[in-house]
């Protein structure tokens, strides 16, 4: 999933390569291939008949869902992430769904935790 093969699917094969690499444990791994993922892909292509675009549309949820363990009390506004990586994981996420989800304030409070944590 790593090799010349990734590029067929590009942030299909991320998202895929995401949730092994956490299911075996590499779970920082897993959340910046996660990241890297959700950021290399036009989540405003939907108006699309290619299938990979709805494949990754239908698979970014459930990485979200398995590599982001406290996701949802995330978004309930109860948990805020540890390190940068869990940040930019969440970010890359809630900036694909934000605009769906009204959660604008969850992302600004991500952006300013992950600034302050590492102004670079």
């Amino acid at each position: 999933m790593r090799g010349g093969g990734s590029r067929l699917y590009g942030s299909n094969t991320r998202l895929v390569l995401a949730m092994a690499l956490h299911r075996v444990g590499q779970f920082g791994e897993a959340r910046k291939t996660l990241a890297a993922a959700i950021l290399s892909f036009d989540w405003k292509a939907t108006q699309t008949r290619n299938h990979d675009v709805w494949i990754c549309h239908l698979l970014r949820p459930e990485a979200e869902g398995q590599v982001i363990s406290n996701l949802a009390a995330f978004r309930r506004g109860e948990y805020r992430p540890q390190d940068n990586d869990e940040r930019v994981a969440l970010l890359a996420g809630q900036l694909a769904s934000c605009e769906f989800e009204g959660l604008q304030g969850a992302a600004a409070r991500l952006y300013s935790d992950a600034f302050a944590a590492e102004p670079k």
